[in-house]
C-alpha cells in the first residue's frame, strides 16, 4: 500500500519538480512545456492510482483539467472508470501547479538579467529609498502584458516572460523598505 502524501511533501515535490524542468530545460535547450509533461506524465504520483486522491487533496485546483478542457470527464469515465479520471486530474494538477511554481519562467533567458536591467540597478544602487522607489515603477509597468489589478495586486497574463523579473523586483523592494 503506498505511504499518503502529506501537504508538504506535495509541495517539495512541486518544487523539486519545477527546478528539475528548468535544469532540464537549460541543460538540453528543451521547451518548457514538453519538459513540465515529461515529468509530470511520468511521475509515479499520476502513474499509481493509489496516490491520485493525495495529489486532488493538496494540489491548487483539483478540477484543473476539466476547467481548461483538457479532460472530458464523462469520456474519463466510460473509458477507465473512477481510477482513469482520477488520474488525470492528477496529472492535469500537478501540471498546474509545476506552471505555477516556475512563475512565468519560460526559459534560461529569463535567469539572467539583461544588460540594461544590470546598468540601470548599478547607478541606482546606494540611492536607498530612491532606488526602492525606482524600483517600484518599474514592478508596475510591463511592456510584455497588459497588467492588472485584482484586489489591489498586480497580476501579469500567464506566461509573461517579464513576470519573473518583476517578482525579483518586487521581493528586492520588500528587503529595500524593510532596512
Amino acid at each position: 500500500m503506498a505511504q499518503d502524501i502529506t501537504g508538504s511533501d506535495y509541495w517539495s515535490e512541486i518544487r523539486s519538480i519545477a527546478e528539475n524542468v528548468k535544469q532540464d530545460v537549460r541543460e538540453n535547450e528543451g521547451d518548457v512545456s514538453d519538459a513540465v509533461h515529461e515529468a509530470i506524465d511520468g511521475h509515479q504520483w499520476v502513474i499509481y492510482t493509489s496516490y491520485n486522491l493525495d495529489v486532488l487533496k493538496h494540489c491548487s485546483d483539483e478540477s484543473a483539467g476539466i476547467d481548461e478542457g483538457i479532460i472530458d470527464a464523462n469520456a474519463a469515465l466510460a473509458e477507465g472508470g473512477l481510477s482513469r479520471l482520477t488520474a488525470q486530474l492528477a496529472c492535469c494538477a500537478m501540471e498546474r501547479d509545476v506552471y505555477d511554481e516556475l512563475d512565468g519562467w519560460s526559459g534560461p533567458e529569463d535567469d539572467e538579467a539583461t544588460e540594461e536591467d544590470t546598468e540601470r540597478d548599478e547607478a541606482l544602487e546606494g540611492a536607498g529609498n530612491e532606488y526602492a522607489a525606482a524600483l517600484k515603477e518599474e514592478v508596475g509597468s510591463c511592456d510584455s502584458c497588459a497588467v492588472a489589478m485584482i484586489n489591489g495586486v498586480r497580476c501579469h497574463e500567464a506566461g509573461c516572460p517579464r513576470y519573473a523579473r518583476l517578482k525579483s523586483l518586487e521581493s528586492r523592494v520588500a528587503a529595500i523598505e524593510a532596512a
